[in-house]
Order: structure tokens, then sequence, then C-alpha cells
């Protein structure tokens, strides 16, 4: 079988975006409106973690092959072998996000960050076709 490997930036564009705008209103305050910088500082400075980690480049990945489950986001990651997989848990939010719950041999559970899961059903028909038994709920725990 071949490997699953997914890549992307760690942050979404549209967070990308919004952090720009926050900039962005911040500055027209400032300069066009004659806002005090005691008041555009803290708007500005609310989107500064988004636009650092934009900068350096961050990348959320997921690798799926034969034996191992592997993920980084950031500084968060994880590797699993499949034959300690209990059941790979994937659930549907109310704002249609993906959220996977590894449940391990020894009774843990183990989250896979958001964004290092692939659109779509990909990683959960991989799992399935590796003999990981999945289950996906829609909209429950």
């Amino acid at each position: 079988m071949t490997p699953l490997l997914f890549r992307r930036s760690a942050r979404a564009p549209l967070t990308l975006a919004l952090a720009g705008a926050i900039v962005l209103g911040a500055v027209v305050l400032w300069l066009v409106l004659d806002a005090a910088w005691w008041i555009v500082l803290p708007m500005a400075l609310i989107a500064l973690p988004a636009l650092i980690e934009a900068a350096r480049g961050r990348i959320a990945r997921l690798d799926l092959d034969e034996t191992r489950l592997t993920w980084a986001s950031g500084a968060r990651r994880g590797d699993v072998a499949l034959n300690r997989i209990a059941q790979a848990r994937f659930r549907t939010t109310f704002d249609l996000s993906q959220r996977l719950i590894l449940r391990l041999d020894d009774g843990r559970r183990q989250n896979v960050p958001p964004e290092c899961l692939p659109p779509g059903r990909r990683l959960e028909q991989a799992l399935a076709a590796r003999g990981v038994p999945t289950h996906r709920t829609i909209l429950r725990d």
C-alpha cells in the first residue's frame, strides 16, 4: 500500500487574512482617525502570534505507512504504532471541522491536532485499509 503523506500550513488562510485585517484596522485607526496608541497597540498585538507563526512557515503534517501513524504541528508531535490503535474515532463537530481521537490498546486516548488531518475521508479509508477499526460520529461526542 502507498503511504499517506499530508502537509499544509499550520495556519489556515482565513486566519491569516483575519490577522492581516486586524493589523490593517489598527493602522487605519492610528493614522486616519488619530486614535491613541494605547487603544491601537492591544488591537495589533492580538494578531501577533498568528503572524509570527506564518512568518516562521510552520507546517502541519501527517504520515501514515504500513506500521505507524505520525503527526506534527508546531510543538505538538505524536507517533503511534498501528497495532496499538484499538479504534480511530472520527468526529465532525458543529463547526464542521474534523477531530480524530485514537483509542489505544492500553485504554489511553491520543488526540491528533485538527490541522494535521487531511480533508475528506482519505485518512479514515487509509486506516481501514490497514486493518485499524474506525468509527465516525457527526455532531455528537
